[in-house]
């Protein structure tokens, strides 16, 4: 939609600032605990994801039949990838 229809919100409403202040930086006072919340969870999803294709490497799964499994997780759900 060249036409501008796509971003009519902010037109119709004559202040664009309003609706980018959404986007600006929160103001800074210091770390918090809830700042290592998602790296933890990262940091853990990693671990276990290694652990879980060790298990099943060990258990006699071949690479080929992991990353198949991989490849169709991926085809359900595509923000996985």
């Amino acid at each position: 939609m060249a036409d501008g229809r796509r971003h009519g919100a902010c037109q119709q409403s004559g202040n664009l600032e309003r609706h980018l202040s959404a986007l600006e930086h929160a103001p800074w006072h210091g770390w918090t605990p809830t700042d290592l919340v998602f790296p933890f969870f990262l940091f853990i999803v990693g671990i276990t994801t290694e652990l879980s294709l060790d298990r099943r490497a060990a258990g006699g799964t071949s690479d080929r039949a992991i990353r198949l499994q991989i490849r169709r997780v991926q085809l359900v759900d595509p923000s996985i990838s």
